[in-house]
């Protein structure tokens, strides 16, 4: 009996670290084989090859989470840029997440990510002064921190708390902040960089792809007027 449950575990835990990569569209649709990020220092892509070697390549804005090397990323924006950031705790409304800078192969840089848009980089010095700020909002994890009950070693534990104790739903009399409109005004910057890669293909007489055709349909029902309005307000 011990022996048939051990060679259970065995098998889950080989399945889970020999788990295939993948990439999940903004339509749901899940495609398998290696993935790798394409590097962009504004707007990150994906290549996806399969096993018969067909490469497809999306854009950020176009991908939804990608699973490489056992860890998952979601697509993060933050300053205009859109790059995959390295999921550490994807959470409502914080999540937290490590992404490239400057070049960098490894995933060093810690950043906080609120459903507004807000964004806070983890830096290496004043880093009490700048959370506090940044999680204002929500006091009882802020004293938390001023009383060195958290610290810069405990992001995860700060996030989970954040999402648990001053989401939306909990909260009652949450403090004013200030919302920035970035994932409205990204929008704009999105559909640029999308008609630049259509018409890229159409000078190099390539056909475009049915995901990007579907992609730009899908901006024919956007107020252009308001995207350009959130677009100037975050400048």
């Amino acid at each position: 009996m011990k022996a048939t449950f051990y060679s259970i575990f065995l098998t889950i835990c080989f399945c889970i670290s020999a788990q295939e990569d993948f990439l999940v569209t903004l339509e749901n649709d899940t495609l398998y084989g290696k993935v790798s990020i394409l590097d962009d220092d504004y707007l990150e892509g994906a290549r996806v090859k399969s096993d018969d070697g067909e490469k497809e390549e999306f854009r950020a804005y176009q991908v939804l989470t990608l699973f490489i090397d056992g860890n998952l990323h979601d697509p993060v924006i933050y300053d205009s840029k859109r790059v995959f950031g390295q999921r550490i705790v994807k959470g409502d409304p914080l999540s937290f997440y490590r992404i490239r800078t400057d070049g960098s192969y490894y995933y060093n840089q810690p950043i906080l990510v609120k459903k507004s848009g807000e964004h806070f980089f983890v830096p290496n010095l004043t880093f009490k002064k700048q959370i506090v700020e940044f999680l204002r909002d929500c006091e009882s994890v802020t004293d938390k921190i001023d009383n060195n009950e958290l610290a810069k070693n405990d992001l995860e534990e700060i996030v989970n708390l954040y999402n648990s104790q001053c989401s939306s739903s909990n909260s009652k009399k949450p403090k004013p902040i200030n919302k920035t409109k970035k994932p409205e005004s990204s929008k704009l910057s999105d559909l640029a960089s999308l008609i630049r890669d259509i018409q890229e293909k159409k000078k190099n007489g390539e056909s475009s792809p049915s995901y990007m055709l579907k992609a730009l349909e899908e901006y024919k029902s956007q107020d252009l007027g308001t995207l350009i309005e959130a677009f100037l307000e975050d400048q």
